[in-house]
């Protein structure tokens, strides 16, 4: 058995998306499969739904703010026996719901200098959200990128950096979360002095974005919690724009 499962989404206002989720497979396997759970995040009003059309392929659309895990527990038609509480009547999936950024960049990255050096981008972070930070700088490196972490820095700040530096920054990476983070602006600011794009990584809602960076493109997640899957994501999407 080969199933999957597929997204689609699109902005409908200011942070704001319509998406769904459905279930890919055969024909064969799609008809032994009665009925599909979502669990969605705790801030939906009912996060549990069952979706039991076949002929949509079990497809569950909403509306939202904010990238989360999705898990979908996939109930299978019962046996000759007539027992459906089998664990193998059970598949449970995760699926990581990715909302592209909400605005396209105003400028285009710095193409990486022709060496064999792997290409450079500036991570900006609260000491609050450091934990995330190393993780997500983690997976970016793993990806071939050389990460640059506002506070491995030491007093060094970014303009030093970028006036003494013989290779530049090709991005600059804002996170922020509803701690605030004390030094985005002012590294935008920089950055883009410096004709350097940049963008945000939001996490949650309840912070309101300087109007300064409101325009960049964005990355906006419910929560951290599941580390192991928000940072590569990210990390993935950004390393498409390098």
């Amino acid at each position: 058995m080969n199933l999957y499962i597929r997204q689609d989404a699109s902005p409908s206002s200011e942070g704001w998306w319509d998406w769904a989720i459905w279930l890919e497979g055969s024909s064969d396997d799609l008809e032994d499969v009665a009925y599909v759970e979502y669990v969605l995040h705790p801030t939906f009003p009912n996060p549990v739904q069952k979706v039991t059309n076949r002929d949509s392929n079990f497809r569950l659309s909403a509306r939202g703010w904010g990238e989360f895990n999705i898990k979908a527990r996939v109930h299978f038609e019962e046996d000759d026996d007539g027992d459906d509480g089998d664990n193998d009547n059970l598949l449970v999936m995760d699926h990581w719901l990715e909302l592209d950024e909400i605005a396209p960049a105003k400028e285009v990255f710095r193409s990486p200098s022709k060496s064999d050096r792997p290409p450079r981008l500036y991570l900006s972070s609260a000491v609050a959200d450091i934990e995330f930070a190393y993780s997500l700088k983690e997976a970016l490196e793993d990806g071939g990128v050389e990460v640059l972490l506002k506070q491995d820095m030491g007093v060094q700040n970014l303009s030093v950096l970028l006036q003494t530096q013989r290779r530049s920054v090709q991005a600059g990476l804002l996170m922020v979360s509803d701690m605030g983070n004390p030094w985005m602006v002012r590294d935008y600011m920089v950055l883009a002095e410096n004709k350097i794009s940049s963008m945000v990584v939001q996490i949650g809602a309840s912070y309101d974005l300087p109007e300064e960076v409101r325009d960049l493109p964005r990355f906006q997640i419910k929560d951290i919690s599941e580390t192991e899957q928000v940072a590569p994501s990210i990390a993935r999407r950004v390393l498409e724009r390098l």
